[in-house]
């Protein structure tokens, strides 16, 4: 159950209970602005059934517009991960590595997932911003935020009325759609720093006439990015280090990377054939790169868009809208240069054993003359004997990887709405959607291209490519030993870019018939929806030649190509038993063209037992369809570490995999020669396995349960003031998850031994016994649970109600979130990961808004709380799930060791933001706001190799501000 006792002495916690400091958002009921206490008849969120907005057993978190500027945002996404209830999916910092993801933003609610939450523009489906190989869900970054109404969000399963998807929940964005005259906003932001400049300019123009009215909107918005370079605690590469040889990470030093400048010849420097400096990793600081010094921290995003629509009532029971607009983004990712390895990025040694011949080191023209005699000493005669990720250096000279994102999003909506009577009503719709994707990555390396200017030979004392047709194309010999050692010519002919197009497009058709029927009960009518919707969701992803083909140095990544449908037939109904009783009951039932024939429900109850009090409770059963990606994505390129089953094998041994094992003839050899009589992998060997990720067409729906109980209470003693309370619990089986590829081969090897397949269907390749390729897919692999308690206080006031000295309304609210659990276990081995207090889990978080507001001036405040936290709530085993550090093994690598508590730990933090707006006429508001006001960085540095962390910026940005303080100012005129 809910306990404050562990933070009683949490001084802010209790200063916001006491004093009302409240929340961003506002569960309770909402007014209409333009009606003030009258109830109007709407469609609320999670339900198809008109009904007074009041009147809803379904927990609903309201943003009003006035709560949306207080955040002082223009940016959707930066809005909802501010909200105790959500988690930032992608944000512009926590996607600065991926080169098809930069850029985009989603929101996780309830952490499980972007996938998970559906996003609604007006009540209806919004076509995704993903390239269908690397996710699927709205791009928040393209839905302006001058042109937002309010936002409307519902936790728990909502696939009964809106379908797949729904899983965590759903945002329903309400877009402004009335406008008569001109609303010109001008915004401009910068950073304490004097960096992370942003404009912004939105201008909507709008008439009403004879029964209807039209409006055209357009904007344009400009947020610089930043570098880890330029904030504090991202400037170096740091790493949790043992420095006292306990066997725990006991503090931060510098890592950077091991692939130095001046490049790496196995064991000794590529410049002059000299022993690399004893040192951590035994390559020392001074030679290491710092990956700091390039990476993004923050993604800078330019938007434009142009939005439009007419309503027009044909007559008094026949209206239609039509809803058109455009949105364009732009994004720029960048990341240190290309490590290149010798080994396995030119001579395959990672994929193919041997390689293809390497690197003969007596007779090569571009090794230097001391480094050659160096290695030759060492008995080494080719460059593949040194081992992979011990050849190879960081190409400064080609400049800074990176990727330029041009998104593109159409759309267009119609709805047309017949009134049959005062009871009835029946509507149409369809809309469609299309998101076109072009990403351009520089600072690639073309692999194929440098394995001929390797293979030189010397002509008339003229070192030259071997190769004419080569010679013809501009090939000149490569020459990657030592600092410096490239020069412009070899940039220009070794430089690959690289391309990425992407289409994904929404097409949807539905009608709903809703109303009240003829039975009465004791509390009143029956009320009804019901109706059918075809949904079809289609895109392609087309990398460059180059990526397909797996010639430069970044990863391999095949097209995506695919689509489904499905046409869903729903019915609702409400259920008024008695006054204090109303029940409401919904089934939804799918074709899916992928998964076929899908059911989800739902029932909740709400109960206002006396004229202050209400109890309300649904229960539903939801599920989420494979979706593209899920399905169709075309293999990556990973080379994440593979737990090796045969590893530590003997011939003694007996079981299904020791069996299987030792039935490959290298592994048995191996063992057999061992010293120790067991398969013992080298450390080259255990990090250096490739393979292959992507969708599985035979991925099937994963499934939830959840349900909600909980109660609102408006004061008797206390007029304005109302609680909420509100327990949640989500059950979700067969969670889609890519198969851990170590599980892949665990799977495989434990089988008894007569159906055994080594290559486990062509997934797993090995070279002399050690894996060198496993390839997996998605896969329904995990159980995910996860329960909490939402609280929501609002309360108003004017103030002089309390005293007549006293002037100006006081609006204040409170929106807390407790979690309780939150679990995922996997279904093939039953380990459970619990995550409770870790990061992103805290057991407790809110955020607090109080507004003033007298005659032509309003001040708000507001304040975002994050609970103390650990990395890991196991660090100290070394399982996929845990926070690790590392230690200089004395060989040249690292041993993995596990985390000392105060290591472990990360403090809480409050964020403060600050705004004020003022009436200088009736039309001119002008306003000036400070985010993140006391400057609060990010509590400690959460390192590479930890479980949140990041390399190359040290910290959770899905958690905490990468910014620091920051000043903004506007004006808006309504004329």
């Amino acid at each position: 159950m809910f306990n404050l006792s562990k933070k009683a002495s949490n001084w802010s916690l209790a200063f916001a209970l006491a004093a009302g400091i409240g929340a961003t958002g506002n569960a309770l009921p909402v007014l209409a602005d333009d009606d003030e206490g009258m109830l109007e008849e709407v469609v609320v969120t999670g339900s198809r059934i008109r009904r007074s907005n009041a009147d809803s057993p379904t927990p609903m978190t309201v943003l009003g517009s006035a709560q949306i500027d207080g955040v002082g945002t223009t940016n959707l996404g930066e809005l909802l991960e501010k909200l105790p209830m959500s988690v930032a999916g992608l944000n512009q910092s926590n996607a600065t590595f991926s080169t098809t993801s930069a850029g985009l933003v989603t929101t996780s609610l309830r952490n499980l997932g972007q996938s998970r939450t559906l996003t609604l523009i007006d009540g209806k489906r919004f076509v995704s911003g993903f390239n269908p190989g690397s996710g699927y869900a709205v791009d928040l970054s393209t839905i302006p935020v001058a042109m937002v109404d309010r936002v409307e969000i519902i936790t728990g399963g909502a696939s009964a009325v809106y379908g797949s998807d729904a899983v965590a929940g759903v945002v329903n964005i309400i877009m402004k759609d009335d406008f008569e005259g001109m609303s010109l906003d001008v915004r401009t932001g910068v950073s304490a720093e004097s960096d992370r400049e942003q404009t912004d300019v939105d201008l909507a123009l709008g008439a009403n006439f004879d029964r209807g009215n039209a409006y055209v909107a357009f904007g344009y918005s400009d947020e610089n990015g930043l570098f880890a370079r330029d904030r504090s605690f991202s400037t170096l590469d740091l790493v949790e280090a043992d420095t006292n040889g306990d066997g725990f990470g006991d503090s931060q030093i510098f890592l950077g990377s091991s692939f130095p400048p001046g490049g790496k010849c196995g064991p000794v420097n590529c410049a002059d054939g000299s022993a690399f400096r004893n040192g951590f990793g035994n390559i020392a600081a001074s030679d290491r790169f710092n990956r700091g010094s390039s990476r993004s921290l923050l993604i800078p995003i330019e938007r434009k868009y142009a939005r439009g629509g007419i309503s027009y009532e044909i007559n008094d029971d026949l209206t239609f809208d039509i809803t058109v607009g455009y949105n364009e983004t732009f994004t720029a990712s960048d990341i240190e240069p290309v490590p290149l390895d010798l080994n396995t990025d030119i001579f395959n040694t990672d994929t193919v054993p041997g390689g293809t011949g390497g690197l003969d080191i007596a007779t090569s023209l571009v090794l230097p003359e001391a480094t050659k005699q160096a290695l030759l000493a060492t008995g080494a005669t080719n460059f593949n004997q040194l081992g992979n990720s011990q050849t190879g250096r960081r190409l400064v000279e080609f400049g800074d990887r990176g990727s330029r994102g041009d998104r593109t999003t159409m759309y267009a909506n119609g709805e047309v709405t017949y009134e049959i009577n005062d009871d009835w009503s029946v509507e149409g719709y369809a809309s469609w959607g299309r998101t076109r994707t072009t990403l351009v990555s520089n600072g690639n390396f073309n692999v194929e291209r440098a394995r001929l200017a390797l293979d030189v030979e010397l002509v008339g004392g003229v070192i030259q490519c071997v190769d004419a047709d080569a010679r013809q194309a501009g090939c000149v010999p490569f020459d990657p030993f030592g600092a410096g050692s490239i020069d412009a010519a070899q940039v220009a002919y070794l430089t690959a870019s690289t391309t990425l197009s992407a289409d994904v497009e929404q097409t949807i058709f539905g009608f709903v018939v809703s109303g009240e029927t003829p039975f009465e009960l004791p509390g009143g009518r029956v009320g009804v929806a019901g109706g059918v919707e075809y949904r079809r969701e289609q895109g392609f992803e087309a990398p460059s030649g180059f990526v397909q083909s797996g010639i430069i140095s970044g990863n391999g990544i095949a097209a995506t190509n695919g689509e489904y449908d499905v046409t869903d037939y729903y019915v609702e109904a409400r259920f008024p038993v008695i006054d204090q009783l109303t029940i409401e009951a919904a089934i939804r039932v799918g074709d899916y063209s992928t998964v076929g024939d899908l059911s989800t429900y739902k029932i909740g109850f709400e109960a206002p037992v006396l004229d202050w009090l209400k109890f309300r409770g649904t229960w539903a059963d939801s599920v989420r369809a494979p979706n593209i990606s899920d399905l169709f994505a075309g293999a990556g390129e990973t080379f994440a570490t593979v737990g090796d089953p045969c590893s530590g094998v003997q011939l003694t041994d007996t079981g299904n995999t020791a069996t299987n094992c030792l039935s490959i003839a290298e592994i048995n050899a191996r063992v057999v020669a061992d010293p120790n009589g067991q398969f013992t992998l080298t450390q080259t060997e255990a990090q250096a396995t490739g393979g292959f990720i992507g969708g599985n067409p035979n991925v099937q729906e994963e499934t939830a349960e959840s349900w909600t109980i909980g109660g609102v209470v408006d004061i008797p003693f206390l007029e304005g003031l109302t609680v909420a309370a509100d327990w949640y619990d989500i059950e979700i089986e067969d969670a889609i998850a890519t198969t851990p590829r170590s599980l892949v081969v665990r799977r495989c090897f434990d089988v008894a031994p007569g159906s055994f397949d080594p290559t486990c269907g062509g997934n797993v390749l090995r070279s002399n016994g050690a894996l060198v390729q496993v390839s997996s897919g998605t896969g329904n692999e995990n159980d995910i649970t996860t329960a909490g308690l939402d609280i929501d206080i609002a309360y108003n006031t004017d103030l002089s109600d309390f005293n007549d000295s006293l002037r100006g309304n006081l609006d204040v609210s409170f929106l807390l979130n407790y979690l309780d659990e939150w679990e995922l276990v996997s279904q093939a081995t039953g380990s459970v990961d619990d995550r409770l207090g870790e990061v992103l889990y805290p057991e407790i978080r809110y955020t607090s808004t109080v507004t003033y507001s007298l005659d032509d001036l309003s001040v708000v405040w507001r304040m975002r709380y994050w609970d103390d936290v650990v990395d890991s709530t196991e660090p100290e085993l070394l399982s996929d799930n845990a926070a690790y550090a590392v230690t200089p093994d004395g060989a040249g690598g690292f041993n993995i060791v596990g985390f000392s508590e105060s290591e472990n730990d990360v403090e809480s933090v409050f964020y403060h933001d600050l705004r004020a707006a003022y009436d200088v006429t009736d039309n001119v508001n002008v306003y000036f706001g400070i985010n993140n006001v006391f400057d609060e960085e990010p509590p400690r540095a959460l390192t590479q190799f930890s479980n949140y962390g990041s390399t190359g910026i040290n910290t959770a940005p899905e958690a905490y501000d990468v910014i620091g303080r920051r000043y903004y100012a506007g004006v808006t005129v309504d004329l």
